[in-house]
């Protein structure tokens, strides 16, 4: 970086007092840069405060690099007897709540609109929804109609018709029967 820096400054873009690797070499040979790490990245803010920030305020302890777990009792001892008790009681609260304590949320004037935005998506969603299974139900009801009409050469619900067909099959048993029409398969007329 400081190579790049060095061949910006040549050409005047940035200036010297812009450059940034002093600050950054700076800002990590202090610890600085570890304090900024964790405040933002709050996930990782135990590791990072017991492997570099704690050492840098308060000397190293008698914990391993990778054990640091049981770094803190080693702090205890930076605390005189009512802040110790006081944490005893914090400790004893946190416990406590852990077990009875309801999580709740105080809508602000963004949490309402959210809500309200949120609320709306689903609306339509659930709408949009209703209306492809309806869409879905008339398709398949329609498949259903067409493959029972491919099936039986009719539609089933057609009135009329299968009383239609019930006659003609009596007039084709009694030509049959007497002998107009020879033998042949039931039904087929062609």
């Amino acid at each position: 970086m400081r190579k790049r820096e060095d061949n910006a400054i040549r050409k005047n873009n940035p200036a010297e007092d812009k450059r940034l690797s002093s600050r950054m070499r700076a800002s990590w040979q202090s610890g600085d840069f570890w304090i900024m790490y964790a405040a933002r990245n709050n996930f990782a803010f135990d590791t990072i405060y017991w492997k570099k920030i704690d050492q840098r305020f308060f000397g190293a302890t008698t914990c391993g690099d990778d054990d640091f777990s049981e770094a803190w009792r080693e702090r205890l001892n930076l605390l005189d007897p009512s802040e110790r008790e006081l944490m005893e009681e914090c400790v004893s609260l946190k416990i406590k709540e852990r077990y009875d304590r309801l999580l709740a949320w105080d809508l602000d004037e963004y949490g309402i609109e959210w809500t309200e935005r949120t609320r709306a998506i689903v609306q339509r969603e659930r709408a949009r929804i209703k209306r492809q299974k309806e869409e879905r139900g008339r398709e398949e009801k329609e498949r259903e109609e067409k493959q029972a009409e491919e099936e039986n050469g009719y539609p089933d619900d057609a009135e009329g018709v299968n009383a239609e067909k019930e006659e003609l099959d009596e007039m084709y048993a009694k030509l049959q029967v007497s002998g107009a029409v020879e033998h042949s398969q039931e039904g087929n007329w062609s």
